[in-house]
C-alpha cells in the first residue's frame, strides 16, 4: 500500500540541518522499487520505473528520515520516497514541485 504525504507531513520529515549523502556515506537497504511503479500507478505518470533517476539522498539532522528524491524527466519536479530510517519502513511519497514551490523556472 502506498501513502501520499500530506504537505505538514512531508514538513514534519525535515530536521535542520539536512544532510545531503555523498559517494561514501550508505543510503537505507529500503528496497523503493515496487513502491515508486505502484506511485506511477497512482499517480497516472507517463513514464516507467527505468526512466526514473535518483537525483538526491538526505537525511535529516537526527537520522530519522531518508528522503530519496527520484527526478522523472521534468526539471525541478521531484518524486520523493520518505523512508523512516528506525522502523526501515516507507513513510510515504511527496510529489516535490520546486518550480511552483519557489518560483524556480
Amino acid at each position: 500500500m502506498i501513502y501520499k504525504l500530506t504537505n505538514e507531513e512531508f514538513k514534519a520529515t525535515f530536521k535542520a540541518p539536512m544532510r545531503l549523502l555523498g559517494e561514501n556515506d550508505e543510503p537505507s537497504a529500503v528496497d523503493i522499487t515496487d513502491y515508486t511503479e505502484k506511485i506511477i500507478t497512482a499517480e497516472s505518470l507517463d513514464i516507467s520505473i527505468s526512466d526514473i533517476q535518483i537525483h538526491y539522498i538526505y537525511h535529516n539532522f537526527d537520522s530519522t528520515f531518508e528522503q530519496v528524491l527520484l527526478n522523472y524527466g521534468i526539471e525541478n519536479l521531484f518524486l520523493v520516497i520518505v523512508i523512516n530510517l528506525k522502523s526501515t519502513d516507507i513513510a510515504g511519497y511527496y510529489i516535490l514541485n520546486l518550480n511552483e514551490k519557489y518560483g524556480v523556472n
